[in-house]
């Protein structure tokens, strides 16, 4: 049995050089780092490659709470880095907007699992997540070739990722 989203998730962004690349996917494309996530779990559980009509579906899902609480709660947890320096004691604060931004990517990640699984589960692959990655990053309009996905290729061939290697 494959895990689950968030624990996928977890361990792929830990990888060395995942979360640099997922927050450059985020800052020039404003691509949805737990859609980019989902998309390579879709593949490396054997859900299938997305195609244009699956990953509008899968960012639709997600898009109300990423507008509406994500986005607004990492604004502000930004907005309170800059505002340290003046006033130190504004750290507790955006240490709780942090906890609650991260309790909401969780459940973005409930939502983007629960319509990934409704996919029938079989053998994944590493090729097959890249595909679906960069099928987004391509939905999401950014240049072709799409960005070096080297440390995401890596992390999904690594020994803490449970899917079939390629």
């Amino acid at each position: 049995m494959s895990a689950g989203l968030w624990d996928f998730s977890l361990a792929i962004y830990e990888a060395p050089g995942v979360a640099p690349l997922c927050l450059s996917l985020q800052a020039e494309f404003d691509a949805d780092v737990n859609v980019v996530l989902c998309a390579a779990w879709i593949g490396a559980t054997g859900r299938g490659r997305l195609d244009r009509a699956g990953i509008a579906a899968l960012d639709e899902r997600v898009a109300p709470v990423r507008e509406r609480v994500v986005k607004p709660l990492r604004g502000a947890r930004t907005w309170l880095k800059g505002e340290l320096a003046a006033d130190p004691a504004l750290s507790t604060l955006r240490e709780t907007i942090k906890r609650v931004e991260l309790a909401a990517e969780r459940e973005e990640q409930r939502l983007l699992e629960a319509w990934a699984t409704a996919r029938p589960a079989g053998r994944g692959s590493t090729t097959e997540a890249l595909a679906n990655v960069e099928a987004y990053l391509a939905w999401r309009r950014a240049p072709k070739p799409v960005p070096d996905l080297t440390p995401l290729r890596a992390a999904l061939a690594g020994p803490a990722i449970a899917t079939p290697k390629e």
